[in-house]
């Protein structure tokens, strides 16, 4: 658990580095803020939820652009994401929902999002 704070700060600090040049348009359910999100608005999380297994699994498919039946991550599930993406939220309820989802997918290439953590 103290490595998933610690990565969620670091992550948080990368954001924040990042120039206009290096910067992309957040599309669709991913612009609503995690205070949206940790309140459930609208009763959408599952909506919310999709959207972020999806912008990770673009964003690994990024990083890792070879395609392969075995997960480079075994015993990671969409749980282990969510559940990070729930602490981040958390802990950052001014962000919106496209930087949790990158602070999870940055965490998950770091080894910070495993199973039960």
């Amino acid at each position: 658990m103290k490595a998933m704070w610690c990565c969620l700060g670091a992550a948080a600090v990368g954001l924040m580095a990042v120039s206009a040049a290096d910067a992309y348009t957040i599309r669709g359910i991913g612009t609503d803020t995690c205070a949206d999100y940790n309140a459930n608005v609208n009763g959408w999380n599952g909506y919310r939820e999709t959207w972020v297994v999806g912008f990770v699994t673009g964003a690994e498919s990024a990083r890792h652009p070879v395609s392969h039946e075995n997960s480079p991550f075994p015993g990671v599930s969409n749980d282990d994401v969510i559940g990070f993406v729930t602490a981040f939220c958390s802990r950052y309820p001014m962000k919106n929902l496209a930087a949790a989802a990158d602070a999870s997918a940055i965490a998950l290439n770091s080894g910070a999002v495993a199973r039960g953590q």
